[in-house]
């Protein structure tokens, strides 16, 4: 069967032209103009392959990425970017939102052609692989899911247990340790189940976006009492930002507790808020390169020697809020390993 292909672009010339270019090599052929277009012809067929042109009216090609990334069953369509230039801050968003190959104006036939090739076979690699990975990850998402919740279970029955058995030479003080024990142990079984629950909705998540200053007592108030485990190293809040504020507030929390939860002991944890970017920084002896790191469901790193690790779903789930919302997440490790995780509320 003969593969399927969607060009967007607003020279009715040139898609023309790549239209017979792929025609000419047996390929299935569908046009639109923008974005928009694009997407309702998205809504009935499934393509093998999507090129798209970057400056367009109505939807641009950047636009178009994070919004087929994010849908159920495109996640793994390739998506060629077409541009007269490219900057490298459309390059990282790009990289970042899951571009496959990028090519600048003009283009030969051959370059078309290559590029479309090279996109079908690396996606037939990636169903191969996915294929191969799903027993092991659907097995693994299990043996994650009932460690996170067996864990602080056991601490809270067995605290149960040590206050049933030794309640008459319990004092006043350390009851109330037990029960602040039991407590956290409690926390954590309902954080983790809160996750899921917002995991399972992501699809159908219904948000509220409002206007407002993130200033620096904003970002204490969120922070409360983590706020003295970490160190302001600049604030700018100048310009109101738009997000819903529930979740505004729960990724801010994920963003410090990640942190928290895997900084390297004694070091510190950095926080950033300058030109509409919200960043948190901490040493880590998790990852030993420079690189971005793209967070996934259940994903977890060497659990057998970093343990309280949770679900896997935290940074996921923020990642997956922000670009609903139209923000710029990202998880990187930088040049001297510390691991930062930045929320762009700059709009283009």
């Amino acid at each position: 069967m003969n593969s399927k292909v969607l060009i967007i672009e607003d020279d009715i010339d040139l898609l023309s032209n790549f239209k017979e270019i792929l025609e000419y090599n047996k390929m299935n052929v569908w046009t639109a103009l923008n974005g928009r277009e694009a997407l309702e012809i998205l809504e009935d067929i499934d393509f093998d392959v999507i090129i798209s042109d970057i400056s367009m009216p109505q939807l641009d090609g950047l636009s178009l990425l994070s919004t087929i990334k994010l849908r159920v069953g495109l996640e793994n369509t390739p998506l060629i970017l077409i541009s007269g230039k490219i900057s490298k801050e459309e390059q990282r968003f790009g990289i970042e939102q899951g571009a496959d190959d990028y090519l600048v104006k003009p283009v030969s036939a051959k370059t078309l052609w290559n590029a479309v090739y090279s996109s079908l076979e690396k996606k037939k690699k990636r169903e191969v692989w996915a294929k191969y990975r799903l027993d092991l990850a659907l097995k693994e998402d299990r043996k994650i899911t009932f460690h996170e919740f067996r864990t602080p279970l056991a601490g809270v029955l067995s605290i149960f247990e040590l206050m049933e058995t030794m309640l008459e030479d319990l004092d006043k003080a350390e009851l109330l340790e037990l029960i602040q024990v039991g407590r956290q142990s409690a926390n954590r079984i309902n954080e983790s189940l809160n996750k899921l629950s917002v995991y399972n909705r992501l699809d159908t998540l219904t948000l509220a976006p409002s206007n407002f200053v993130f200033d620096l007592e904003l970002f204490q108030k969120i922070a409360k009492d983590h706020y003295d485990k970490l160190t302001v190293i600049g604030w700018d809040s100048v310009n109101p930002i738009s997000f819903d504020l529930k979740f505004f507030n729960y990724n801010i929390i994920e963003f410090i507790e990640n942190a928290l939860k895997f900084a390297r002991l004694g070091s510190s944890i950095e926080v950033l808020y300058e030109g509409e970017v919200f960043c948190v920084s901490n040493q880590q002896d998790v990852f030993s390169e420079k690189g971005f790191y793209d967070p996934a469901p259940f994903s977890q790193i060497n659990r057998a020697f970093i343990e309280q690790q949770g679900l896997g779903l935290g940074l996921y789930i923020c990642k997956r809020i922000a670009h609903i919302q139209g923000v710029i997440f990202a998880c990187e490790i930088e040049e001297d390993l510390r691991f930062k995780v930045t929320l762009d509320f700059r709009k283009a």
